[in-house]
């Protein structure tokens, strides 16, 4: 592998990587402090309701019913919302409101997105390397140009 290749490799994931941070970050506080999709605010209560706070709000909008319906499904996501509110409640000298959990929660969402952009491309590179390394950035790019486009998925 010449260093220009190594050049063109490093400027393709570059470019890759800086699009979908940059779309998805000009998207993600979409209606912000106000919720328009039901399933962030359950996801917050049922994080409320794990922590055990004793928030009666959780109880109130069905909280245990959320923990009951996502039952099988894996737990990063609540425990993620549990983490992030303790982090974000012990770091702030203001009162939060669920926008403020779920915006980071957003970010999370961000970080995961880019990251998988990132791993579409080395399963594309490593696929298609074999041809020689233009056709591994060639054969990266496709998988992940797409996703990188796409509205959030994560």
């Amino acid at each position: 592998m010449t260093q220009q290749d190594r050049i063109l490799i490093t400027f393709a994931v570059t470019q890759l990587l800086a699009a979908g941070a940059t779309l998805r970050l000009r998207t993600n506080d979409r209606f912000l402090p106000l919720l328009d999709y039901s399933d962030e605010s359950n996801m917050f209560l049922l994080a409320l309701d794990m922590r055990g706070d004793e928030v009666p709000l959780a109880d109130d909008y069905g909280a245990p019913l959320t923990g009951e319906w996502l039952a099988g499904y894996p737990p990063l996501h609540p425990w993620l919302g549990v983490w992030t509110g303790r982090v974000l409640e012990a770091t702030s000298d203001r009162f939060l409101f669920p926008g403020d959990y779920i915006g980071t929660m957003r970010l999370w969402s961000v970080a995961a997105n880019v990251a998988t952009v990132g791993v579409l491309f080395a399963f594309g590179y490593t696929l298609t390397a074999a041809h020689g390394p233009r056709w591994g950035a060639l054969g990266g790019a496709l998988p992940a140009l797409p996703y990188t486009v796409s509205p959030q998925i994560v």
